[in-house]
């Protein structure tokens, strides 16, 4: 699986969520205060690639997910490694 199509599905799903053009979900948009996610905001995002990309991210990770690109790279960490 590539990193590509993680982000493409991210950016999608943060930008319907957030009212915003995908576009602007870039990968070094920090999720906090760039795309102004709350906790809840990153959970539900975290929750929806695990789904959909059938994969779990442990919670120690989550701690350290803190822009776009270190979700992808969560993802396609547990992707790979299974």
């Amino acid at each position: 699986m590539e990193k590509d199509c993680i982000l493409e599905k991210l950016q999608n799903f943060i930008a319907e969520r957030n009212d915003i053009l995908p576009s602007s979900v870039q990968p070094e948009s920090r999720l906090k205060r760039d795309l102004s996610m709350d906790s809840l905001d990153i959970v539900e995002a975290v929750l929806e690639v695990e789904k959909e990309f059938k994969c779990s991210i442990p919670d120690e990770e989550l701690e350290k997910i803190k822009t776009v690109s270190d979700l992808v790279d969560a993802v396609y960490n547990q992707k790979t490694s299974l």
